[in-house]
């Protein structure tokens, strides 16, 4: 690795460090939307540590199983702050699907989760994939979320969900095909304002240089082998 990605992996570990610490002040003070910030700040750190080891081709398993199991420890501290109602949706659990399916660990959650219902629609569109992971496919949530995408995301957001939907319906021999097709797609998000303006696990703006589009390694894990494209899982 470069001393620039050195760098970037210790800050996300600094960060991460940071938001444990957070969360402890939380759990202290019984502060749920404390807690559950910090609960999304850690797990994105450590998938962003992930994801960054991924891209200069070394094996990211221990952060994502690190991500995994702070998010369950994390995900209980809000249940025990708020034992009436708390939310998956106020933690970033739809992307947790994937990682776990990458590293065959379980989910801290049921997969059948309702929690997507009232979340914006790129991050319903997430738990549907997720989910389908896991369990089934929820056509009725797919649906809204891709009519709600189509008027508020871009171009490039809708093209981008409606090729992780033929991801789903592919077989094995389309893989080395969609492969090329998701690389060109990312590569896009680079200079996408969907993308840019959102998490940094996504990869727009400047991190499309050091992620990977870890939703496409474990859809196409699901179906079979992709090959050797930077955006499959090899461990």
């Amino acid at each position: 690795m470069t001393k620039k990605i050195d760098q970037i992996l210790a800050n996300q570990a600094a960060h991460a460090v940071r938001s444990e610490m957070g969360m402890a002040v939380a759990k202290e003070n019984g502060n749920y939307q404390l807690a559950a910030f910090n609960c999304e700040q850690a797990f994105e750190s450590r998938l962003m540590q992930g994801l960054i080891t991924w891209r200069s081709g070394d094996n990211p398993t221990q952060y994502f199983e690190q991500a995994i199991s702070r998010f369950a420890e994390d995900w209980q501290t809000l249940q025990e702050i708020d034992g009436k109602s708390p939310k998956l949706s106020d933690t970033r659990y739809e992307q947790l699907y994937f990682v776990a399916y990458l590293v065959d660990q379980p989910l801290p959650f049921s997969a059948q989760s309702n929690a997507a219902e009232g979340m914006q629609c790129d991050r319903r569109l997430d738990a549907v994939l997720g989910q389908w992971l896991f369990d089934g496919w929820d056509t009725s949530l797919w649906n809204s979320g891709m009519e709600e995408l189509k008027r508020k995301g871009s171009e490039l957001s809708v093209e981008t969900y409606e090729f992780y939907r033929q991801l789903t319906q592919a077989t094995e021999q389309n893989l080395p095909q969609l492969a090329a097709t998701t690389d060109k797609l990312f590569r896009r998000r680079k200079k996408d304002g969907f993308f840019a303006g959102g998490v940094r696990t996504s990869g727009g703006g400047p991190d499309n240089d050091i992620t990977v589009d870890y939703r496409f390694a474990a859809l196409a894990k699901h179906v079979g082998n992709v090959g050797d494209s930077i955006h499959a899982w090899r461990w």
